[in-house]
């Protein structure tokens, strides 16, 4: 490996989106103690926040990304490795030789036919950005750059696009 990166995870945002979504959960099971109308209803309802809630937790404060960079003969490989827990996978391998990396995390419009996959560790980043490999034409590759010394190296072998 040339450098490896692991961006923080979860931002205040994400913490506060999935401990509000839990918040509203627990109110509205609790509902039947208040004697309130259509306390089914509010109960399903919570239940559909308790799933939100349990999907933000995993998807954003339970999965962390390293960010790594290789050497692949002459070419320096990005790749992505997901952990859960103990639990590491590599989910992505694209080559930065001649890829395109945006100046923010909004995806520009000449791009929205792609398939995007966000491996970025929180929501709301204000540090991602987006990654297009030649290798993969029609993906797009969602990440969250607040290391200097990856966003040089990624930049070394990367053209920069406006989204604007």
């Amino acid at each position: 490996k040339m450098y490896s990166y692991r961006p923080p995870q979860g931002n205040a945002a994400t913490k506060a989106l999935t401990f509000g979504t839990f918040a509203i959960a627990l109110i509205l099971f609790l509902s039947p103690a208040a004697k309130l109308p259509y306390a089914g209803a509010l109960q399903t309802l919570g239940l559909v926040f308790a799933m939100a809630g349990i999907m933000l937790c995993t998807r954003y404060l339970m999965t962390g990304y390293v960010y790594a960079l290789e050497q692949n003969g002459e070419c320096i490989d990005l790749v992505i490795t997901e952990e859960k827990g103990k639990a590491r996978r590599t989910v992505c391998r694209l080559s930065v030789n001649g890829a395109t990396l945006t100046h923010s995390g909004k995806l520009p419009i000449t791009e929205k036919k792609r398939k995007t996959y966000n491996y970025c560790p929180a929501a709301f980043d204000k540090n991602a950005r987006w990654f297009f490999s030649p290798e993969a034409e029609n993906e797009a590759v969602k990440l969250s750059v607040c290391d200097e010394l990856l966003l040089a190296l990624l930049s070394a072998g990367a053209n920069y696009i406006d989204e604007e």
